[in-house]
């Protein structure tokens, strides 16, 4: 339906053994656009996901915003023109242990539709974003990135694909 969002981020808080109903993030969802794949930071500082807001470098941009003790978040922000391409920037997963954001594009030189791409910083400033080849880039598409807190990044990684057993 016009005027609202396709997808959005909602957040739930414990309540005893169980979770309270799921609300909106409104200030990281807006009417009429798109707001998804959210990852929380393990400091708990902040909320990263991808989004087609305006004021972005193209189709689906990575935003962050930071996250209040209540689960609320602040003003989301843009992260930018080194991350962001006229293209699409998906699924982002921040290790804080190594400062390093990992996130899908299609919109960087790359090896398929949507590879990974690694950027060592934070939300004041980030280094240059790289691809991080194969095995975890494929000819097809690789979205989802995750690895443990503390660990190497790609010691023991989960990576999502759409590769199958016939490719690469």
């Amino acid at each position: 339906e016009k005027g609202q969002s396709v997808s959005a981020i909602y957040f739930s808080t414990k309540q005893g053994d169980g979770w309270s109903s799921p609300k909106p993030l409104t200030s990281v969802n807006l009417n009429g656009y798109n707001s998804k794949q959210p990852f929380c930071s393990a400091d708990g500082k902040y909320i990263y996901f991808s989004a087609d807001h305006p004021g972005g470098a193209g189709k689906f941009d990575i935003w962050y915003a930071p996250l209040n003790n209540d689960g609320t978040a602040g003003n989301p922000v843009n992260a930018g023109a080194i991350i962001n391409t006229p293209g699409d920037e998906h699924a982002p997963f921040y290790q804080n242990s190594s400062s390093t954001l990992i996130y899908s594009s299609n919109g960087l030189s790359g090896m398929g539709g949507y590879d990974l791409f690694s950027v060592e910083g934070n939300e004041l400033k980030w280094g240059t974003p790289e691809n991080m080849g194969h095995p975890v880039n494929s000819s097809r598409d690789d979205i989802y990135f995750f690895a443990q807190e503390g660990t190497t990044l790609l010691s023991n990684a989960m990576v999502s694909s759409d590769r199958g057993s016939g490719c690469c």
